[in-house]
């Protein structure tokens, strides 16, 4: 039985939304995820080396925190990559703009509440250098965790249905 116009359309368009490769979402967003976190890998060792030679050179601060330096540096860009993600997902090239203004309006917001840059100095200065290198790592693997999660959501439901 022929198709008409309309059913071959519907069946068009329902196999460019599938995933045509035959690989699974998971394994696709994964990728990029893996290839995100070897980035700031490779970046974050290249800051290294870099404040190794300022080091060599200069030596104005200790050897500690040029270490501390680089650490911050692979934390900090873990996790604006890990927000990122989901974002570029959801909205395509201005994800990039849209999770950059959220950010900066987080960040005003919590600025208004009452004390909070206080209670945030307070925190960091009472807590030892393990509780708070334990609470960066958890803090980074959880919002890995929810990153990953909320795009395997978005791509599936964005390129499948």
């Amino acid at each position: 039985i022929p198709l008409k116009k309309s059913q071959n359309r519907k069946i068009y368009v329902r196999n460019m939304r599938s995933n045509t490769t035959g690989v699974s979402f998971n394994r696709i967003v994964f990728a990029r995820y893996l290839t995100g976190i070897s980035l700031c890998l490779i970046s974050s060792i290249f800051s290294f080396l870099v404040n190794l030679i300022i080091y060599v050179f200069y030596k104005n601060l200790p050897l500690k925190s040029y270490l501390f330096i680089g650490l911050l540096t692979l934390i900090i860009s873990l996790m604006y990559m890990l927000i990122l993600i989901p974002f570029i997902y959801l909205f395509n090239q201005n994800g990039l703009t849209i999770a950059v203004v959220l950010l900066i309006l987080i960040a005003f917001i919590l600025s208004k509440v009452n004390h909070s840059a206080l209670k945030i100095s307070n925190f960091f200065h009472q807590s030892s250098n393990l509780k708070l290198g334990f609470y960066c790592v958890l803090c980074v693997l959880l919002t890995a965790g929810i990153s990953y999660i909320v795009s395997v959501i978005i791509c599936k439901k964005r390129f499948y249905n």
